[in-house]
């Protein structure tokens, strides 16, 4: 018997080192064969998926040399995963991978490299663990998936930090360059080319792309909007998105029939203030009332009610309501016909009530307002609002004649229905109603319907 196996031990070893060679042989084949591939050909297949994977092939290589095997996870991802891979491709588009990655492909890269680590980890917990190294070894490999995961998502918030951080000096560039004479366009172009090499020049560079591909301002900010996906950032680009229609929303038509520059300067102040940045737009709106040989008369007006609106929405101790005041007054003598020329005086005579605690004067602005803007949607509240002062400043036989006016003059006013069961509170005890305290310190805005003061 002892002589028998003794042959057999050379032909063992042979056969062995023979599988060994040809594994590697076969290895050394996938390698070769992987790097050569040429680009695959288009077919009946969707073009844009063949030149997807074309550049993947180039950029990645792990995606080349693993491709059949990348395809079949993804295929199994793309069941197992389904509720995934929308925030996976979330944070694809907000790291600044390159967009020809789906989620389930970058998922199932991450599930080979994992595989790659496989044996290295069988090796370890197996010497170390003996029998329960295999359990503990796919324990490591959920970890690494998971670690590669995590990267993924920590790299494109750490990204979204730098553009979030970065874009308020963006703006203020482009601010400048227009003021020079840029167009809004080349402004941005020489934007992107200052701020090289950070990820929001990459940004707004994309959105440069896609217009010179043919795609308008509007689709080529909502893809970037899309891209990025974060709430902060989305009210800025929401706002340059009415760039296209600015003069039916945030910008009144006559601001954008005016100076070029000018109107680009108060388009970016109006986008400032929607999103709250009150500092900057005020700054803008700065800058075209100090410039007395472009702007027009309508273009100054606006900026200054727009800069007064600036004043009264700082926060706390920055709040300046005396210059916010000025501003609208100033802003309705410059242009008295001016679409936003009552609201300017309405809100001065806000002020004058809920912050000076004077009623002649707050009374003599609304009933200013009436006179001059008798169609505008002001003029019934400012009317109530009368009524309401005279109410509070123990005037009794004033506040009952003038919502009897009110009600009479403007039966379709939404304010009516107040006006009526304060008028029947007025006559039924025909006696002030303010005697508790200093009735003065009463705001119409803490004791009425809501006031447009901000």
């Amino acid at each position: 018997m002892i002589t028998a196996t003794i042959p057999t031990e050379p032909s063992f070893q042979g056969t062995a080192s023979a599988l060994i060679g040809v594994s590697l042989a076969v290895v050394v084949w996938w390698v070769l064969r992987a790097l050569r591939s040429e680009d695959l050909q288009q077919g009946n297949q969707w073009r844009y998926d063949v030149t997807r994977i074309n550049e993947l092939r180039r950029l990645d290589l792990i995606y080349r040399l693993f491709f059949p095997v990348i395809q079949l996870l993804a295929r199994f991802n793309r069941t197992v995963f389904r509720e995934n891979l929308p925030e996976i491709q979330r944070h694809i588009l907000a790291a600044g991978l390159p967009r020809f990655w789906l989620a389930e492909e970058y998922l199932a890269r991450a599930e080979v490299i994992t595989l790659l680590f496989s044996p290295f980890y069988l090796l370890v917990f197996m010497k170390w663990l003996g029998s329960a190294g295999p359990l503990v070894a796919v324990v490591a490999m959920l970890i690494t998936v998971w670690i590669l995961r995590r990267r993924l998502a920590t790299q494109a918030a750490r990204r979204l930090q730098e553009i979030k951080r970065r874009m308020p000096f963006l703006l203020d560039l482009l601010t400048l360059l227009m003021e020079a004479g840029s167009t809004f366009l080349g402004a941005m172009r020489q934007a992107v080319s200052e701020f090289a090499g950070h990820p929001l020049s990459e940004e707004f560079g994309r959105v440069l792309v896609d217009m010179d591909l043919g795609k308008t301002r509007t689709e080529a900010f909502t893809a970037m909007r899309d891209r990025l996906a974060d709430d902060e950032i989305a009210s800025i680009i929401g706002s340059i998105l009415q760039g296209e229609k600015l003069g039916k929303t945030l910008t009144p038509q006559v601001v954008l029939d005016g100076d070029p520059t000018a109107k680009l300067i108060l388009m970016l102040a109006d986008i400032y203030h929607e999103v709250g940045q009150y500092e900057q737009s005020w700054d803008l709106c700065t800058r075209i009332l100090n410039d007395t040989a472009h702007a027009t008369k309508e273009q100054k007006a606006w900026a200054l009610f727009r800069r007064g609106r600036n004043a009264y929405s700082f926060d706390g101790a920055a709040q300046d309501v005396d210059a916010a005041l000025v501003d609208y007054l100033a802003a309705v003598k410059l242009t008295p016909q001016a679409p936003w020329a009552d609201k300017a005086l309405f809100l001065a005579a806000n002020i004058e009530w809920n912050h000076r605690h004077d009623a002649d004067r707050a009374v003599a602005r609304w009933r200013d307002l009436i006179r001059l803007y008798p169609n505008s949607p002001e003029a019934g509240r400012s009317a109530y609002y009368i009524g309401i002062a005279y109410q509070w400043s123990d005037r009794p036989e004033e506040a009952v004649q003038t919502l009897t006016e009110f009600v009479e003059g403007r039966p379709d006013s939404r304010f009516v229905g107040g006006a009526k069961k304060l008028l029947a509170k007025l006559q039924k005890t025909n006696a002030p109603v303010s005697n508790r305290g200093n009735a003065t310190s009463k705001t119409i805005e803490q004791n009425l319907a809501p006031q447009f003061t901000r």
